[in-house]
């Protein structure tokens, strides 16, 4: 994978947890690997805003407002331009709550967890 330039600024991991909290740990659960294999579209202000349309029309019942959907995506970008999303996958999986949508966070962290490292999902590389 050729390195990608990083758009947002890094997160410290100390933060990590209150940013999941405030992204959704559904949200990133359910859609981190999606994120991710889409993560070149991100390279552009014009692709990333296509990604957003095509996301928010995909998923519209479920991400709430398009505003609201930009602002999760930006930190979910944040997270992956920080190296941290496996250190978030496993913060998801240690959720105590019993509920349907973190029983579905859960499923998705462990997928995306499994996906990298049979190698069937790559995170971005980044200079510097």
């Amino acid at each position: 994978m050729k390195k990608m330039k990083r758009m947002l600024e890094p997160l410290e991991i100390e933060s990590l947890r209150s940013i999941i909290d405030g992204v959704s740990a559904w949200f990133l659960g359910t859609y981190m690997m999606e994120l991710i294999d889409n993560y070149e579209a991100f390279q552009s202000k014009e692709m990333k805003n296509q990604f957003i349309d095509y996301f928010y029309n995909e998923y519209y019942q479920s991400v709430g407002s398009k505003r609201e959907l930009k602002e999760r995506m930006n930190l979910a970008i944040r997270i992956i331009e920080s190296n941290l999303v496996r250190e978030a996958m496993e913060m998801i999986l240690e959720r105590e709550e019993k509920t349907n949508e973190t029983e579905e966070a859960k499923k998705g962290a462990r997928y995306m967890l499994d996906s990298l490292e049979d190698g069937s999902s790559v995170l971005p590389v980044f200079q510097g």
